[in-house]
């Protein structure tokens, strides 16, 4: 933030982003009005103890500027922050039990289908072996399905 300071007037982006921030959080400078002091700015003279110096218009409350803010922008951002961090994890959170729950409804999903799959090629090839077996032996022919029954010694 400090080095964005020498860059205020010179740069519109900076500038503005300036402006906005102070004038929104009511603060002035990084820790304090007093950052404005190695500055040259066109704007609103201000006198702490025997020190006159300039600051952004943005730094006063409209419509006069008899005093300026007396907040650092710093400790202001710092104290938002800190307030939504419970709200920005609790929100991360919530994203993340989304995904896991997609992560599984994808999989069951996954499961039923290769299931039905399954069990159509199984009809299928009943089917086909059906086919088979009527060319093979004619159609009033059953062959009988021969079975494998493991002995007790291969089981």
């Amino acid at each position: 933030m400090y080095g964005t300071l020498n860059e205020y007037g010179e740069n519109t982006v900076v500038t503005e982003s300036w402006d906005f921030t102070q004038e929104r959080l009511m603060c002035c400078g990084v820790r304090d009005v007093q950052d404005w002091s190695s500055r040259k700015i066109n704007g609103t003279e201000v006198t702490i103890g025997s020190k006159t110096f300039g600051i952004p218009k943005s730094c006063c409350s409209y419509p006069n500027c008899d005093t300026a803010y007396e907040h650092g922008c710093l400790d202001r951002i710092t104290f938002i922050i800190s307030e939504c961090s419970v709200m920005l994890g609790t929100g991360a959170i919530c994203v993340a039990l989304v995904q896991i729950l997609g992560i599984i409804f994808a999989h069951m999903l996954a499961k039923a289908i290769r299931r039905v799959k399954t069990t159509r090629e199984v009809k299928r090839q009943l089917k086909r072996q059906e086919i088979y077996e009527h060319l093979i032996c004619g159609p009033g022919e059953k062959r009988t399905p021969v079975l494998y029954a493991p002995t007790s010694s291969e089981a």
